[in-house]
């Protein structure tokens, strides 16, 4: 998983992966300063869509994991977490008025019968309130 941050002048990439992956089209310089950031644990699932907050901080949904992370991608260590009712959490966005909402997707996909039934809210959209923004992006003019 990669993320992007134009809050700085430059472009800086940050990777994001699970131990012994197979990277699919590197698409992080082998002398990256940032390299790998956080490694996932197993019982998190897997890293899906990912946002930046105003303190470049990355926004990580688990697939499989119940749960969206906060990565403090100098340290390499999870600052938040956000739990959810539901096994796939798919994406995160920051969005509302003030930017100050982070939005998040769950998935049905892959759940069987039963899991359906413990989880009635699986492929509903969420919204915290995580106390962070995005950062003050320019936005696209048409």
């Amino acid at each position: 998983m990669l993320a992007m941050s134009a809050a700085r002048p430059r472009i800086t990439f940050r990777s994001i992966k699970r131990p012994n992956a197979k990277a699919v089209g590197q698409a992080v310089p082998t002398n990256s300063r940032w390299g790998d950031v956080y490694s996932v644990p197993q019982e998190l699932g897997i890293a899906d869509g990912m946002a930046i907050n105003e303190q470049d901080r990355l926004w990580v949904a688990f697939f499989g994991g119940w749960c969206v992370l906060c990565i403090d991608p100098v340290e390499g260590e999870v600052v938040s977490k956000i739990e959810l009712s539901v096994a796939n959490v798919t994406a995160c966005s920051f969005g509302g008025k003030d930017m100050d909402e982070l939005h998040i997707t769950t998935a049905k996909l892959g759940l069987d019968e039963k899991q359906t039934s413990t989880q009635p809210l699986a492929g509903d959209l969420f919204v915290a309130r995580p106390g962070v923004c995005r950062p003050n992006w320019p936005s696209f003019p048409g």
